[in-house]
């Protein structure tokens, strides 16, 4: 079967952006004539055909949103997915939700999935692997045939598409600086995969903070740990070995884990060592102690989410790429002292 191209193999080719070839292709006066001539001249080689869903969507509206979520195992996306879906039920569209399992080519195929139902636009939370990766062109390419695009949480700005997200700097800033108000002075930090961009900024802003009270950073109070399937013998180690009196999780599995092995060290909590961890879900309601957290509305996240998508999927004129910041709240519970 021969080979179909698309715009990222014209894009490849010629060695410029999936972008400049898209606007050539459609006459854009943005292209010089010589760039135009050249795209034209490889998309008739090549027996290039524009993709029939993007046409078709730039025409017609089918009201069926997509939606790709890096997993489902945490609290977080099936919070977003809820707010997703009554919002966009709300308004008249039904949504299909994939998983990407943070592979790329998953997403890929969650993407390829979704856009030959006829979707009229895609929400998504980037995989792990394609930030770690930084493999943006699969999305390039949706934004550039047309395809309406919202990221959430997990976002790019390599990607032309709107953002719906948490300060996540500030707000392990503020956390971390709500431990510092409570006296404690050797704040650890429990972490994922370094090269999600939620993290990174999570930990610039603990480190921010630390530094501003006058307290040193020390990389050995940092410990990354897996997304999934967290080892308790490297919790021990890393507990044992590093005196600490709080800690800041990422996530709120990673915190309740840590608090039963702390326990299980003798230490109390809050009183000898306390918790703040991120989300706002079971886990951190009916765990023991209950633990402290930063909530990230992720009800509020998807239902911004769908309102973005849905105003640009129903608009009559174009509307600007917007990045849109969700407020966080600190929810205190018994994993931290009461004052």
């Amino acid at each position: 079967m021969a080979k179909k191209y698309t715009l990222k193999d014209l894009a490849l080719e010629l060695n410029i952006s999936i972008s400049t070839v898209s606007k050539a292709l459609n006459n854009s006066p943005e292209i010089s004539e010589d760039t135009q001539k050249k795209v034209l001249a490889l998309a008739q080689l090549y027996h290039y055909r524009p993709n029939s869903t993007a046409l078709r969507l730039r025409e017609s509206r089918s009201n069926h949103i997509g939606v790709v979520l890096p997993d489902l195992v945490h609290h977080f996306f099936t919070t977003v997915f809820k707010g997703i879906e009554e919002y966009a039920n709300a308004r008249g569209f039904n949504v299909s939700v994939c998983f990407s399992d943070d592979s790329t080519q998953k997403e890929k195929d969650a993407i390829n999935l979704l856009l030959d139902s006829g979707v009229d636009g895609i929400i998504l939370s980037l995989a792990g692997q394609t930030q770690q990766m930084a493999d943006w062109s699969h999305l390039q390419e949706v934004a550039a045939q047309g395809t309406h695009l919202v990221m959430f949480d997990r976002v790019t700005d390599h990607v032309p598409g709107d953002q719906v997200l948490i300060d996540d700097a500030h707000s392990a800033y503020k956390a971390t600086q709500r431990l510092i108000d409570l006296g404690r002075t050797k704040i650890a930090l429990l972490t994922t995969e370094s090269y999600l961009s939620v993290n990174q900024d999570r930990q610039s802003g603990y480190i921010k903070a630390l530094k501003e009270s006058n307290l040193t950073y020390e990389s050995q109070r940092v410990l990354a740990l897996p997304k999934s399937d967290v080892d308790p013998a490297s919790l021990k180690t890393f507990f044992t070995e590093c005196p600490v009196d709080a800690v800041l999780c990422v996530n709120e599995l990673i915190a309740v884990q840590a608090m039963h092995v702390v326990a299980a060290l003798g230490k109390r909590i809050p009183e000898d060592v306390a918790f703040i961890g991120y989300n706002n879900g079971m886990l951190s309601k009916y765990s023991y102690p209950s633990l402290t957290v930063v909530d990230q509305q992720g009800y509020l996240m998807g239902e911004k989410s769908a309102e973005v998508l849905i105003d640009k999927i129903c608009s009559k004129t174009p509307l600007d790429i917007s990045k849109y910041v969700i407020p966080t709240t600190l929810v205190e519970r018994n994993s931290t002292p009461n004052t």
